[in-house]
């Protein structure tokens, strides 16, 4: 371990509880095991936090990141075989990824990005931490040829580019893919942090949330790869997206307006729109609107003196017998009753 601007550790083994081992031998202290989970605390000379790894079958396993260093932080896997394909999840902070021998070719996986990374033949990798920034950093990491072995049959089926990765069991050829990770996937990564178990269901619980995000992760460079108007999954950059179509409908709910409308205010196609109302409002678009548009009645009939017709005006309806309907549906009585109701 070297030690000027920035500390280098040196990771010269696999599996991944001697990857643990040799962090722990070159911050100078002691690894922590229970059953298959071992992990390091960051010595306080260092910064604070650990590094922690998990293997399961199938040649798949989890390191997770979770650290605050002092000073510029690398570690440098330098293993004398067939590295693992890394799955990088940047969830805080920022990581840099250099494969080992182009150290002038930086990659950037910055907060909500990821990156999948397979080095050519015994080329290792380095990831670095800047200093004094929390790192959250999940590594699924996963062997060519103990994978590719147990699902040979499989693997033709996905998309060629993933297909050609997972059984290039030698390492013929580096790969490298990086962008922002889906909704689907922050919220594993949610479950990981707020996990409880202990014991098998630890193990068992890992081990699910591990083939999970590597099938979610297979499912969004598959959608990655199509063109841009017929994406469906939802990023993290996207609810940005929902949010000025939402804006666009409070701001203009007096107006006709069509979904169409809504997609180019919002800035996405009309697949990731739909799916974003879904996972953020728990409604689609229209039934968001009606939803919207029956509150701002509800609060309109107790707050002001318009007249129903003058409501349903407000609200970008032109029919009062279909307002009435819609009222009486979601709250139980009519408007005028409503509003009857509230001055006795």
């Amino acid at each position: 371990m070297s030690r000027k601007d920035r500390i280098t550790v040196e990771v010269k083994s696999l599996p991944l509880k001697d990857v643990i081992h040799d962090i722990a031998q070159a911050f100078g202290g002691v690894v922590i095991s229970m059953c298959s989970e071992y992990k390091v605390l960051v010595p306080e000379e260092v910064g604070e936090g650990e590094i922690r790894a998990t293997s399961f079958t199938s040649g798949m396993g989890l390191i997770i990141y979770d650290c605050r260093f002092k000073c510029d932080m690398e570690f440098r896997f330098t293993v004398s075989d067939i590295h693992p394909v890394k799955f990088l999840y940047c969830m805080k902070g920022t990581l840099n990824h250099n494969f080992a021998e182009e150290m002038d070719e930086a990659h950037e996986v910055a907060q909500f990005k990821s990156a999948i990374v397979a080095s050519e033949s015994t080329n290792g990798h380095v990831l670095h931490f800047d200093a004094n920034r929390h790192h959250v950093v999940c590594s699924l990491e996963v062997s060519r040829r103990e994978f590719s072995a147990d699902l040979h049959c499989e693997l033709n089926m996905v998309d060629q580019k993933l297909s050609d990765l997972f059984m290039d069991r030698d390492a013929t050829k580096k790969f490298y893919y990086n962008g922002y990770y889906s909704l689907a996937l922050a919220e594993i990564f949610k479950e990981l942090e707020t996990m409880e178990y202990n014991g098998i269901l630890k193990r068992l619980f890992y081990e699910s949330k591990a083939y999970e995000l590597l099938t979610l992760q297979i499912d969004q460079f598959n959608d990655a790869q199509r063109a841009e108007e017929e994406q469906t999954l939802l990023l993290r950059t996207d609810i940005n997206a929902v949010q000025r179509a939402l804006d666009y409908i409070r701001a203009n709910l007096s107006e006709e307006f069509t979904i169409q409308d809504l997609v180019r205010v919002a800035g996405t196609n009309k697949s990731k729109l739909q799916n974003g109302f879904k996972i953020i409002k728990g409604q689609t678009i229209n039934e968001y609107i009606q939803s919207y548009r029956l509150d701002t009645a509800r609060h309109l009939l107790a707050s002001t003196d318009l007249s129903v017709s003058e409501i349903v005006y407000e609200i970008g309806l032109s029919n009062r017998s279909y307002f009435a309907k819609q009222f009486k549906e979601e709250f139980g009585m009519t408007p005028s009753e409503y509003r009857e109701n509230l001055k006795s």
